[in-house]
């Protein structure tokens, strides 16, 4: 378990920078991680090694990409094992919907300029406040 949790927080470091400095992709480094926290969890009652496994890479991966139905197909792929689909189902929702209830962070600032105070703004509002041409104009009769 100690060799486990070491991997774990080395793992998660290794993940972190490579995400700060912009190297590497969300998808694989969360499988991973997901795979070796279900591990951890495998002794709580009703787990085993495998379903602990397979529900923890589906919440990594939920939440991670914010995409649960391409979570549980690449999980239940990924393990071959349609026995799994229900813990997988249910871990991707729930680590959806909580990734989802969190405030947003703050935004990734341009380049050459430093990050300011997070928007009050929800996460999902694009419009930087300005007025945009909502369509061709129509053409005046003369």
């Amino acid at each position: 378990m100690g060799a486990l949790v070491a991997v774990l927080l080395c793992k998660g470091l290794a993940y972190a920078l490579c995400l700060g400095s912009l190297r590497g992709g969300p998808i694989f480094p969360s499988l991973f991680l997901g795979a070796a926290l279900g591990v951890l969890l495998a002794p709580l009652p009703g787990f085993g090694v495998v379903p602990g496994m397979a529900a923890g890479m589906a919440a990594a991966s939920a939440a991670a990409l914010r995409l649960p139905v391409s979570s549980v197909v690449l999980v239940v792929l990924v393990l071959g094992s349609a026995a799994m689909i229900p813990v997988v189902i249910l871990a991707a929702v729930v680590a959806f919907v909580t990734a989802e209830l969190l405030p947003p962070g703050r935004p990734v600032p341009p380049v050459g300029r430093p990050a300011g105070p997070p928007d009050a703004r929800p996460a999902a509002t694009w419009d930087d406040g300005t007025e945009r041409d909502a369509g061709p104009r129509k053409r005046s009769s003369r």
